[in-house]
């Protein structure tokens, strides 16, 4: 069977939305996968151009949050919206706490 139009889509959406920080720059992420549950490993994948991606590359931490949908607000402004030109963090005013383990902190 042919897919056309819009349909191939609505195939692949929607998808889980996960908001990434890497640095104290939150980004939305759609395109993540398990790959292995009982050692909870989860694939992720991202344009290199990403500023997000240049700050994983410069800290080489992060951070992924699992938001619920009383936030999709803040989904939609952390994939929207360039850490390069805003601070998204002022922006949406989000309470981040530190790391467990890592410096880079995760939405409280």
């Amino acid at each position: 069977m042919e897919v056309k139009g819009d349909k191939w889509y609505r195939l692949l959406h929607p998808k889980v939305a996960i908001v990434v920080i890497a640095g104290r720059n939150p980004m939305t992420l759609a395109w993540a996968m398990p790959v292995d549950d009982e050692e909870r490993v989860l694939a992720i994948s991202m344009w290199k151009g990403n500023y997000t991606y240049e700050l994983i590359e410069e800290t080489r931490e992060f951070t992924l949050n699992f938001l619920d949908y009383s936030k999709k607000n803040v989904v939609w402004v952390c994939g929207t919206k360039s850490g390069r030109e805003v601070d998204k963090v002022k922006l949406l005013n989000l309470q981040l706490e530190d790391g467990v383990k890592i410096k880079t902190p995760h939405i409280k």
